[in-house]
Formats: structure tokens, sequence, C-alpha cells
């Protein structure tokens, strides 16, 4: 049986540990590690130095000149991560048996997981996008999400227009050697599409178990393009 990725978890390890370690680099901006080099300007972690600071009452601190900044985007990043492993951990209830629905429509006990999974996707995408287009007028960075609001017309469309006609977000996971996860993320992308046009049958347990498995390459997966377009732009 395939072993999932969070049972190498000790102590009280969460799902949120898929951020630990990581930080953005003080030189370039990327997603990088808190030890070796980083992966886009190949610069090493500062050195032990630290630097003294003053508040505004006069009381001095020290600050090592390594301290980085988390490369989670926001604190909903962790927000979403413990949502879906809660999901996962809770114990199925009568109240999933869904009676009122036929047998053959009935989404999977925990397809609740797809759901919110796919929201953490749109919003990592969004952050994606943003910093690509870090440099163009708040004025134009928002005509151009408005014009596309779509995760469709982001992943594609709005990636074309942003980084060549011959690009799109999947496409790129494909180059970086993650084919499989470009496959899950549209097929997700589609029984989410279902289930919210009157097939909910489509989020199913074999959907919902191969997020949990893939869910750590998923976010390594995502850093790799986030430093591969966000930063070129």
């Amino acid at each position: 049986m395939e072993k999932y990725w969070f049972e190498d978890l000790t102590g009280e390890q969460s799902w949120t540990c898929l951020w630990y370690d990581y930080i953005i680099c003080g030189q370039c901006g990327g997603i990088r590690k808190a030890e070796g080099r980083c992966p886009v300007c190949n610069c090493k972690m500062p050195g032990h130095q630290s630097i003294k600071l003053k508040d505004k009452y006069g009381q001095e601190f020290e600050i090592p000149m390594n301290t980085m900044m988390g490369a989670e985007g926001r604190y909903e990043d962790y927000v979403y991560l413990n949502m879906l492993e809660q999901e996962w951990r809770r114990p199925v209830s009568k109240y999933d048996a869904m009676p009122f629905m036929s047998q053959d429509k009935k989404p999977a006990a925990k397809a609740i997981i797809v759901l919110v999974f796919w929201t953490y996707f749109e919003t990592r995408i969004e952050r994606l996008l943003a910093s690509a287009m870090r440099n163009l007028p708040d004025s134009i960075r928002q005509n151009l999400f408005k014009r596309y609001q779509s995760i469709s017309t982001r992943t594609n469309e709005l990636y074309k227009v942003l980084f060549g006609k011959a690009n799109s977000y999947f496409l790129d996971l494909e180059n970086l050697g993650h084919e499989n996860i470009s496959k899950l993320l549209q097929r997700i992308q589609n029984r989410r599409n279902d289930f919210m046009h009157g097939k909910p049958e489509a989020i199913d347990d074999v959907l919902i178990e191969d997020i949990v498995k893939s869910l750590k390459e998923e976010h390594e997966s995502w850093i790799k393009v986030f430093n591969l377009r966000a930063l070129k732009a």
C-alpha cells in the first residue's frame, strides 16, 4: 500500500509543515529553503552577523542578519492546509450518508476537501500572476484580473498574455517534470465544474485520495513555477 507523505511527520507537526523551512530570498525574492543556495539566484544564506535596532522607547534589540520572511503568502495559507487536514482526519458520521439523495448521485463524504483545495489553488495562482505583474501600474493589474476572472482564463489566456502564446500553467508543470500534477489539477478542475453544474457524484473518494496523496508534490511544483515565472516576468 502506498505511503502518504504526512505519515513521516513527527510530534505536533501538521500539514502546515509544507511551508516550514521555506523563506523569501533576501536577494531576488524567490522562494527557497532556509539552507543551501537559492534555486533562482544561487545566493547563499547570509552569515550569522547581527544588527542592533532600537524601538520607539529606546529599548535595544539584536536581530540576526539571516532573519528571513516566511514564504507563505498570507496566514490563510495555513488555514487552508489546516482545514484540509482536519477534514481528512474527521471520522465519517451518519450525517454523511445523505439518505435524501439517490445512491448514484451522492458526492463523497469528504467532498469538501476538493472544494477547499481548489480554492487554495486559486489563491496561489493569483499570487503567482500578481507577482509577475508587480511592475505594472495598479490600474492595469486590476483590469487584467477583472478581465480574466476565472481560473481557466488565468491559467491559460492571461498566462499567455504575460509569458507568451505557447505557455500555460499546466504546460509549465509538465516541462518541470510534474506531468502527473498537471493532469491531476485538470481532473480536479473538471470534476469540480461537474459538481457545480448538477453532478455531485463527480467528486468521489478516488479523487479525494489522489489530492491528499499529491498535496506535498503539488505544493513543491507550484513553488517551482513561481520561481520560474513570477520572478522573470
